[in-house]
């Protein structure tokens, strides 16, 4: 008797949705336009917060400042900022695979 209803229950197919061309543009140019921005605003806090440290310090010059330094702290730098940019990197190519996917949702979901 378990089993009768069982064989009664179907699951209902996903509809995969069909977006046009026009709202798949419009999501790639909002999740590329969030990308871009983010971007200018960490290189900006970045920036401000080097030319802080500088004016306290009584340097100039980063690149003088960066000669100055020892040779293990230059090669340490050197392979933390590139360490910094493939992890950003692979954060804003999650973001535009999921991010695209997600503004399309938001945006133009289909309501039953």
């Amino acid at each position: 008797m378990n089993n009768e209803n069982k064989e009664d229950e179907y699951e209902v197919p996903q509809l995969k949705i069909q977006w046009t061309t026009t709202e798949k543009l419009t999501a790639k140019f909002i999740s590329w336009g969030i990308m871009i921005s983010l971007i200018v605003i960490i290189f900006g806090g970045l920036w401000s917060l080097i030319e802080i440290f500088f004016s306290y310090s009584g340097n100039t010059n980063f690149f003088t400042f960066f000669l100055e330094l020892k040779m293990g702290i230059q090669i340490l730098l050197i392979f933390s900022i590139f360490a910094g940019l493939f992890f950003l990197s692979i954060g804003f190519i999650i973001f535009v695979k999921k991010g695209y996917k997600f503004l399309l949702n938001l945006l133009f979901k289909i309501e039953d």
